[in-house]
This record gives C-alpha cells, sequence and structure tokens, in this order.
C-alpha cells in the first residue's frame, strides 16, 4: 500500500512538472504571435521584457536607449538648446522587469 501512495504522488508530480511545461509553451507561442501581428514592436518591448526574465530566470532585464544629456536652458531658448552635445551621451532606460522600475 505504501508502495502505491509513493508511485502515485510520483505520478502526480510527474503531471504538475508537464503541466507547468506545457503552460511555459503556451507563453511562448502566445508571445511570439503578439509579436508577428504587432503593428509597432515598441508597444511590446515591456513584453520582451518579461520574456527575456522568464525564460532566462535572469534577476533583471533592461532596455535604455543612449541619448544625449541636458541642460538648463533659458525659455526663450532654441527648440533644440536643451541637447548637450559637448558631453557623451547616457544610457535612457525605458523598460524593466518588475522591481526594477526605478531605473526609468
Amino acid at each position: 500500500m505504501e508502495q502505491q501512495a509513493k508511485l502515485a504522488k510520483v505520478e502526480e508530480e510527474k503531471l504538475k512538472v508537464a503541466t507547468a511545461a506545457e503552460q511555459a509553451e503556451s507563453r511562448k507561442q502566445k508571445f511570439f504571435e503578439t509579436i508577428n501581428s504587432s503593428t509597432d514592436l515598441n508597444e511590446n518591448l515591456q513584453d520582451l521584457v518579461d520574456f527575456i526574465e522568464e525564460n532566462t530566470k535572469a534577476t533583471g532585464v533592461y532596455i535604455a536607449k543612449l541619448v544625449h544629456q541636458k541642460k538648463k536652458i533659458d525659455e526663450d531658448a532654441l527648440d533644440n538648446a536643451h541637447i548637450d552635445e559637448e558631453v557623451p551621451k547616457v544610457l535612457q532606460y525605458t523598460h524593466t522587469s518588475k522591481g526594477h522600475e526605478f531605473m526609468t
């Protein structure tokens, strides 16, 4: 009887693992379908961050772009006067994984 209980527990664990794998595969498929049908991939960047985090087990995922630093300007300055092209560009984080929102 004890052996049957152990076997039943093992089978139950196998079913849980298989179900989790099927769910993960379903989420992957849904992600790729969303990307393939997207008309503007910029709208899917947070989904990409979440996908990378889940599928690589990363502790943090970030998307950033290089931008010019800004400088103080007078109110009557030209439109682009705030852009400082004389100093190195900096990273501006646009999308982060959960728990890392302070980066944006």
